[in-house]
């Protein structure tokens, strides 16, 4: 294969996975596991949001997020889940 082709080959795939697609892979993820995302999930939630922030470059130039690592994300977890749990109806996103 020459290197043209994969290369073509990698652009087409991320042309078709722009990064404002990694909002609706973090949404859907929160939404479908409402009070499920601490305990045995933490790790996955913690890693969900993670690549969110790093696909939006939130990472750069942060110094508490640039030098860890998605374990610093756990607070904020239970902090997601508490809202959950102490809110009658968590509001879907309306699309314009």
């Amino acid at each position: 294969m020459k290197v043209k082709e994969v290369l073509e080959g990698e652009i087409a795939e991320i042309e078709t996975n722009p990064r404002y697609v990694s909002f609706d892979y973090c949404y859907g993820y929160f939404q479908s596991n409402k009070g499920q995302l601490a305990g045995d999930n933490m790790e996955i939630s913690c890693l969900r949001l993670w690549a969110y922030l790093a696909s939006w470059g939130m990472m750069r130039n942060q110094k508490l997020l640039q030098n860890s690592n998605y374990k610093v994300l756990e607070n904020t977890i239970i902090t997601i889940e508490d809202i959950f749990r102490n809110s009658e109806e968590i509001p879907d996103i309306e699309e314009d």
